[in-house]
């Protein structure tokens, strides 16, 4: 069973790469739950630093780049924190809409 899930396809992957690294965007640069950490990265730090964390679309840049070695290196593990914030993705949007 375990099995069949790994084996979405290059297709499936890059759909489930794709949300989990929008909401690990999302979670860094713009949730309430990591707004102390951004609070105090911005006492600490100025510029390009900080416009890394407070930038969704900066932050996806490198969120991206993680997670193709990590599909490939650790695909069992990664298949399921990738799964947990992709179906994340998926029910934030789905809020938002209604």
């Amino acid at each position: 069973m375990y099995r069949a899930w790994l084996d979405w396809g290059p297709a499936g992957w890059l759909l489930v790469n794709c949300l989990a690294t929008y909401r690990l965007a999302r979670l860094v640069s713009r949730d309430t739950i990591l707004a102390g950490f951004r609070r105090w990265f911005s006492e600490r730090y100025e510029g390009i630093l900080l416009n890394l964390i407070v930038c969704p679309w900066c932050l996806s840049v490198w969120f991206a780049a993680g997670t193709i070695p990590l599909t490939v290196w650790t695909s069992m593990a990664w298949s399921v924190v990738a799964t947990f914030l992709a179906m994340s993705a998926v029910a934030g949007l789905l809020s938002e809409l209604a």
